[in-house]
């Protein structure tokens, strides 16, 4: 392969769209001016100088810029039409798979069919092909490769029932099928403990500051933001190495629920986190700026419905444990 075909000229998509806004002006201008021009030339009696060749000109190619026109706006109709389809399929059978996980999941347990490690390979396949749904609906929005895994905690509580930062550890429940192959062998390899306080993303969601920041971390390029960091004398901490030969822009959304909600905590103030929905992308245009809104409540509402599954899977897997730990000492 040579060199010139090695290297991929990628083009903004902000210069794109800027592209096409100029064009379909110009598509619309062309006719008018082209329009305008002949009838003055008629009233100042200089037609016979343009002449009939000219005029045709004139008209084919104001004919010409129409028929562009139309076809462009009939492509991006399209698209606009293969996106909510595309949309609205993947989240209908992420809500499908939801009310039928949490069903066959109660009947299973109730008929005593459901061993341990039959529910968690079950709950795992739900959450790998919730997170396949969630990377496409942001593929077909972003137009670039997403990929999102499940991230589960692990701590002890405070004497406030909170849950202890400092000692709190994350490990990966899920991948979406797309996810590069180092990263899942990373999952099963990583002997060492992946603290939350060793990790930007997860502190700034759970850390002393949460309240002031909007429950979430939605970075476009980490890169840039790791420069930033550094002229205040602080890094993005992040506990895969090399992180940015996978990703370098990412969503990650707190897995909760209010205690409020909840019969079996007493702080109605705070919220019981059960892990963070993490997506990201190794395109930095991935997470434009202007689409921060959009795209955490698409994340936030995929996550919603994931702590009712991963609730049920901790309350299953306790129960089944018990059952087990009696068993064995009867």
């Amino acid at each position: 392969m040579s060199e010139n075909n090695k290297r991929k000229i990628k083009i903004p998509d902000n210069l794109v769209n800027l592209i096409d806004i100029v064009a379909g002006l110009v598509t619309i201008c062309t006719p008018i001016v082209g329009y305008f021009s002949i009838k003055t030339s008629i009233q100042e009696e200089k037609f016979a100088y343009v002449g009939f060749q000219a005029a045709i000109a004139v008209f084919i190619g104001s004919l010409f810029c129409i028929v562009l026109m139309f076809l462009k706006l009939r492509k991006y109709r399209k698209i606009l039409q293969d996106v909510k389809k595309h949309t609205s399929e993947k989240y209908y059978d992420f809500l499908h798979d939801c009310r039928n996980m949490y069903f066959e999941l109660q009947k299973e347990y109730k008929n005593g069919s459901l061993g341990i490690g039959h529910l968690s390979e079950k709950v795992e396949v739900y959450l790998v092909n919730a997170l396949d749904y969630l990377c496409a609906i942001l593929e077909a929005f972003t137009k670039h490769e997403i990929s999102g895994c499940i991230k589960l905690i692990e701590a002890p509580e405070t004497s406030n029932g909170e849950i202890d930062v400092d000692k709190a550890v994350v490990y990966t429940f899920a991948r979406s099928k797309n996810t590069d192959i180092r990263r899942k062998d990373n999952d099963i390899n990583n002997g060492k403990k992946d603290y939350v306080k060793d990790n930007t993303d997860f502190y700034a969601i759970l850390g002393p500051d949460r309240d002031s920041n909007k429950s979430y971390f939605y970075k476009r390029n980490l890169l840039k933001y790791n420069e930033e960091l550094k002229k205040q004398d602080r890094l993005y901490r992040n506990t895969t190495e090399k992180w940015y030969k996978f990703y370098r822009g990412t969503i990650v959304v707190p897995i909760r629920v209010a205690n409020k909600r909840l019969f079996f905590k007493k702080q109605d103030d705070k919220y019981n986190i059960i892990g963070f929905l993490c997506v990201d992308s190794m395109s930095t245009d991935a997470f434009l700026e202007n689409q921060e809104k959009f795209n955490c409540f698409l994340v936030k509402a995929f996550a919603a419905e994931i702590y009712i599954i991963l609730n049920q899977y901790k309350f299953y897997l306790d129960k089944l444990t018990t059952q087990q730990e009696e068993g064995e000492v009867k």
